[in-house]
């Protein structure tokens, strides 16, 4: 059995981390990283990158919903619970 290890890039909620402010306000780079993880089969690796399309939202919306209209219409079923967001 492989080992998957996923670390967050930014977790720009948690009072013990610190704020990447380049991710936060240019996360082109971290999108590019979920692009790859979006339609993913392993049940953490869904989640982990769910919470950070969750965490992007509060705080760069705007670039968030781009990337999300991008999976509206996917038929990839990991990929759809993550563009609920309306």
């Amino acid at each position: 059995m492989e080992a998957y290890h996923i670390v967050p890039i930014s977790k720009s909620e948690l009072s013990w981390a610190t704020k990447l402010e380049e991710f936060i306000n240019n996360p082109e780079l971290v999108f590019r990283i979920i692009k790859n993880l979006v339609e993913d089969e392993i049940k953490f690796v869904k989640k982990s990158v769910g919470n950070l399309i969750a965490d992007y939202l509060k705080v760069n919306p705007i670039y968030t919903f781009e990337f999300l209209k991008k999976y509206e219409n996917s038929t990839d079923k990991n990929t759809q619970c993550k563009t609920k967001y309306k």
